[in-house]
């Protein structure tokens, strides 16, 4: 079965960290993308319920989401896997894969509005649920990239000021949405598509 997958974004020529959500159901799709992509054995995964909004529910800033203080090491842990990923592995791209029927936005977002499949409930409400927190989640890592090259920059410590280059070198994130049958939209990009000549 054929599925559909987005176009509009550059296709990393190197590897990728792929940050996605701890849905089972879709196990087997996210491969078949990442394969689509051409990155077959050329990525990392980090897997977070909710993907995106699981980095921002113990913070308690965003009025919309439940404030969970004991989901406070996600974010750090996120970041710290990124830091390796790009030491050892040389990442220069990140991948965020949402997914619709998410039931970590069920329990996340308060009042049930992250309940996407309640009727009344606009199909475009969950693609602009999932875009607001992949790009936040996308501005964060970019800060944090950007931030942890100059502390690298700056380090003295030994084997750790080599990977100060990797930092610094462009740094793509790429958003999508999956559905449950596997088909794929491009939520956000830093890198987009060259325009056909």
């Amino acid at each position: 079965m054929s599925k559909i997958y987005p176009t509009g974004y550059r296709v990393p020529r190197f590897k990728v960290l792929l940050i996605s959500c701890i849905d089972l159901r879709l196990m087997d799709n996210i491969v078949r993308f990442m394969d689509h992509d051409n990155l077959t054995n050329r990525y990392d995964q980090f897997i977070l319920a909710g993907t995106s909004i699981g980095a921002f529910v113990a913070d308690g800033t965003d009025t919309d989401l439940e404030h969970i203080p004991a989901y406070s090491a996600w974010l750090t842990t996120l970041k710290q896997h990124i830091d390796l990923a790009i030491q050892l592995h040389e990442i220069r791209d990140i991948y965020i894969l949402e997914h619709r029927n998410c039931g970590a936005y069920k329990n996340f977002i308060k009042d049930n509005k992250g309940d996407f499949d309640a009727d009344g409930v606009a199909v475009d409400a969950e693609f602009n649920s999932h875009l607001k927190y992949a790009v936040q989640l996308k501005d964060v890592i970019l800060k944090y990239v950007k931030e942890s090259g100059e502390r690298v920059a700056l380090s003295e410590v030994a084997g750790v000021k080599k990977h100060a280059a990797k930092y610094a070198e462009e740094f793509n994130v790429h958003s999508f949405l999956m559905d449950l049958k596997g088909n794929v939209e491009l939520l956000d990009t830093t890198k987009k598509e060259p325009a056909a000549l």
